[in-house]
C-alpha cells in the first residue's frame, strides 16, 4: 500500500508514474469486478446444484445410511465440478449406494455418473 507522503510525491513529481498506476488500480478494479462475477456464479451453481443434489429426499435417504453431513468444495480444476466430503462411515456408505432407491435420487439431482469413493489412506496431527 502507498502511503500518503509517497502518493503526493509521485504526483508532483512524475506525472507518467501517475498515470501508470491509475492505469493499474483500474485493471485490479477490473480484475477484482471479474473475480466478483466468478464467485457470484459459482454461489448460484452451488446452490442450484445443492437444492438438487442435496434434495430433502436425497438428504433423508442419506441421513437413513448414517450420513451424519457433507462439505462441499468447488474442484479448482475443472469448471463445474465440486468435490463432496461426507461424514460417513464404510459400512453407511455403502448402504447408501446398493440402496436400489439411490440412482433416481442422484438421477433427479443432476449428477453425472456414480459418486465415486476416495480411497483413505492415513490421517496426520497437525
Amino acid at each position: 500500500m502507498v502511503e500518503r507522503a509517497e502518493a503526493e510525491a509521485i504526483l508532483d513529481g512524475d506525472r507518467e508514474t501517475a498515470v501508470a498506476l491509475l492505469l493499474r488500480v483500474g485493471e485490479l478494479v477490473a480484475a477484482n469486478q471479474r473475480l466478483e462475477a466468478r464467485v457470484d456464479e459459482l454461489e448460484r451453481r452451488l446452490n442450484r446444484n445443492s437444492r438438487n443434489s442435496f434434495s430433502t429426499k436425497g438428504a433423508e435417504k442419506r441421513k437413513q445410511h448414517g450420513s451424519k453431513g457433507a462439505t462441499v468444495f468447488r474442484d479448482p480444476n475443472e469448471e463445474g465440478r465440486i468435490w463432496v466430503v461426507f461424514d460417513w462411515d464404510e459400512e453407511g456408505w455403502q448402504s447408501f449406494i446398493s440402496d436400489p432407491e439411490v440412482p433416481a435420487i442422484f438421477q433427479e439431482g443432476g449428477l453425472q455418473g456414480r459418486p465415486q469413493a476416495a480411497e483413505f489412506a492415513r490421517q496426520h496431527d497437525a
